[in-house]
């Protein structure tokens, strides 16, 4: 076969598992031939241009998609600016301030037109109107995580965060929050618990969970309950075992006494599943007893608490809120310090400028007195139990729940007094 020297040939074989050997000559040789990326047509136009168009195309999508990001970046930093200028939140402070500051339409507006959501998941939280949503609020606003306040009177919820109307005892409106169009689509995915002031809360409440796991895929949960809650036991202990039978994630807070508790309600709440989120100092009747008479009456003689900081349980359910990882676990939340009430009515005394004092009653004194505020026997001599029980020393203990959870040690109770002294005055 005569062949050009000066170019390439292949040897085309022809596979034959019979032959041992190959006669190249025998062969096929061929001259190979080159195709352009113009000669090839897709859809009429050469490959060496599609080519070029999806790599433009390719590269303009990816510069499109960072400079996106940017924008949206510089978005979220101007609503930032304009969150911090427009209310003023301070992690630590009331968010009630926020409220005077927003009190008009436009204020609302604005605010809702500038904050940016940083991510897909929205946190419902009901007791929308307590101190312990109101809180959580403030973080989660600063976060730029997005939220809804639940409650039976949305319109007394400050006028410059979402709140829909939602009652425990009227299964009508379960559905009410997951039909609110959140600004940038979120759907909630986590729940904040506050139990209603019902003799029974675990009927009603663990009929939301149960409708919102499984109608609306909530998959987390997080339980303000009382100190003494167990799982299984009556109450809200319900609620807690229903989180393992449906198998949600879960977080159970159990405070001790709210600072400034002179008596036992919170206590008795936690226990039959009402959770009193006051600053138990500043309840209405501690108030006037310590601004009127300068005087605390309890029946916990020297005994011990570790009070803990109504912004200290907040902080810890915002974690246990949005923390990536779930906690599913219950968590008892002490404060900074352990107090006996002379120590109390001392700093008191020091932050209001004039003497207070506590005065020390024994069971039937004490029962007495809580008689005359208009409770029945039985509860009045319970919650005496109560505090007798904390004069024997069962509220004396510390623990770094606080501290390990939020990365920061729990509020001292002089904080507390400072910030709301004007009350006692």
């Amino acid at each position: 076969m005569s062949q050009d020297p000066t170019k390439p040939y292949h040897l085309l074989i022809t596979t034959n598992p019979t032959i041992a050997e190959i006669d190249a000559n025998a062969e096929s040789w061929k001259l190979p031939y080159s195709i352009d990326d113009a000669d090839l047509m897709f859809d009429g136009k050469p490959l060496n241009l599609l080519y070029e168009e999806n790599r433009c195309v390719a590269e303009s999508t990816v510069w499109a998609s960072r400079e996106d990001e940017r924008e949206r970046e510089r978005e979220r930093e101007r609503a930032s600016v304009a969150v911090r200028r427009l209310v003023g939140i301070k992690i630590d402070s009331p968010i009630m301030s926020t409220a005077r500051v927003m009190s008009n339409k436009q204020a609302k507006d604005n605010f809702l037109s500038l904050f940016i959501y940083k991510s897909g998941m929205a946190i419902l939280l009901t007791g929308g109107t307590g101190k312990t949503s109101l809180q959580i609020a403030s973080h989660l606003l600063k976060s730029r995580i997005a939220f809804l306040l639940a409650s039976r009177h949305p319109s007394s919820a400050p006028a410059s965060l979402p709140a829909i109307r939602f009652n425990w005892l009227d299964p009508a409106t379960f559905p009410l929050p997951f039909s609110h169009d959140f600004p940038g689509g979120e759907t909630i995915s986590a729940v904040y618990l506050i139990a209603p002031e019902v003799e029974e809360p675990e009927l009603c409440m663990n009929a939301f969970v149960e409708y919102a796991a499984r109608r609306h895929r909530v998959r987390r949960f997080v339980l303000l309950a009382g100190n003494r809650d167990e799982p299984g036991c009556k109450g809200l202990g319900m609620v807690w075992q229903r989180f393992w039978q449906l198998g949600v994630e879960y977080c159970v807070l159990r405070p001790t006494w709210f600072m400034g508790m002179l008596g036992s309600m919170t206590l008795l709440r936690g226990i039959l599943g009402l959770t009193n989120e006051v600053e138990n100092f500043l309840d209405e009747a501690q108030i006037a007893s310590i601004r009127n008479e300068n005087k605390i009456y309890t029946a916990c003689g020297n005994g011990k608490v570790p009070f803990v900081s109504v912004h200290d349980i907040a902080v810890v359910a915002f974690h246990a809120l949005t923390d990536e990882k779930s906690h599913n676990t219950a968590y008892t939340l002490l404060g900074r310090e352990l107090l006996s009430h002379d120590d109390v009515a001392a700093k008191l005394s020091t932050c209001v400028g004039r003497e207070i004092v506590h005065v020390k009653l024994n069971d039937e004194e004490r029962c007495r007195g809580r008689m005359s505020e208009g409770l029945s026997e039985n509860t009045a001599r319970f919650l005496t139990s109560l505090e007798t029980s904390t004069a024997r020393g069962s509220e004396e203990r510390m623990n770094d729940v606080v501290e390990r959870i939020t990365g920061r040690a729990p509020r001292y109770f002089d904080t507390f007094a400072e910030e709301n002294k004007t009350v006692w005055q």
